[in-house]
């Protein structure tokens, strides 16, 4: 038991020196590299802890070899910018002046559901709020909004958008939500001059009357109309 609480105690000592040579770092601050190297150092220390049949010192030198590529991976990353971008990529910009780019949400596997989630939780409701969004290379995501006109500073009732429509295919679980029907979106989008519903990535819609569309490799566009009768969700 002794023996236990020794090991415990070198490792937890090597462990927390190596740690704090690596730098403060919190885990949503990491990078993939990082992440996979915290990871590693953990499965590494506790296996000589728990198992006293294995040296302790196998433990340490595993821990000091990931510690070693830790400061080589974060030398050539300062140093290369070749290096650096295959290390840690570069940030991924999912929402610029043209709308959502669908193709790096693709890549980063990202749903409109997900990005929608990530803009309320900056405190954004519509996409065309928004400049740019990105995805930094430590998965944080960033936004830049647009600069608002001195009447569009002015408090306003905060609309609750709904994506209807996703990769030219309607949801009908949120349309049922909202009871709103498919035929009033397909009337507006026609009227737009939209002729297939397939070609259409994305379409929210807010109780506010505002539907936001945007088209594969196009501009996004908004398109302002009444609800008939008024609409609340």
């Amino acid at each position: 038991m002794l023996l236990v609480f020794v090991r415990t105690m070198i490792t937890f000592v090597i462990m927390f020196a190596v740690i704090r040579l690596m730098g403060k770092r919190q885990i949503g601050e990491m990078q993939p590299y990082e992440f996979v190297i915290t990871l590693l150092i953990a499965e590494l220390a506790s296996i000589p802890m728990s198992d006293l049949s294995i040296p302790l010192l196998y433990g340490i030198v595993a821990v000091l070899a990931i510690f070693v590529f830790h400061q080589l991976f974060t030398i050539l990353e300062k140093k290369s910018v070749f290096f650096g971008r295959i290390i840690s990529s570069k940030p991924s910009i999912i929402i610029d002046s043209e709308g959502i780019n669908f193709k790096e949400m693709r890549g980063l596997n990202i749903t409109v559901n997900e990005l929608q989630e990530n803009l309320r939780n900056a405190g954004y409701s519509n996409f065309d709020e928004i400049e740019y969004a990105l995805i930094e290379t430590n998965g944080k995501f960033s936004i830049l909004e647009k600069q608002k006109s001195e009447n569009e500073k002015q408090p306003q009732k905060t609309p609750l958008p709904v994506c209807v429509i996703e990769e030219g295919k309607f949801k009908d679980w949120e349309l049922n939500k909202i009871q709103l029907e498919k035929s009033l979106i397909e009337k507006i989008l026609k009227e737009d001059g939209i002729k297939n519903l397939s070609d259409v990535e994305v379409a929210t819609i807010d109780n506010n009357g505002k539907l936001y569309y945007q088209q594969k490799n196009q501009s996004y566009k908004v398109i302002n109309f009444d609800f008939e009768g008024g609409k609340k969700w």
